[in-house]
């Protein structure tokens, strides 16, 4: 079997998206996700009248989702949008 090289995932919500934090289904499926880290944009939140108790305690939020994405790809992630 082929050896699956180590990957460190990062899903950064900005936009209406941020919304999907709050989904109780969305929220069982990330929690089943210990190997990714989920970022939230603090402007989104803003936008979506959302505060960091509205999401679940492992998101991290960050200033700007924009910013936080333009850092990640500045630390050699790839920048995959569906």
């Amino acid at each position: 079997m082929a050896e699956v090289p180590d990957a460190q995932l990062v899903l950064v919500a900005n936009g209406e998206a941020i919304t999907g934090y709050t989904d109780a289904k969305l929220r069982t499926k990330m929690q089943a996700l210990p190997q990714v880290s989920f970022h939230a944009c603090q402007n989104s939140m803003n936008a979506h009248q959302l505060t960091a108790a509205d999401l679940p305690n492992y998101a991290v939020v960050v200033p700007a989702g924009v910013v936080d994405l333009a850092q990640l790809q500045a630390d050699h992630f790839a920048y995959i949008k569906p």
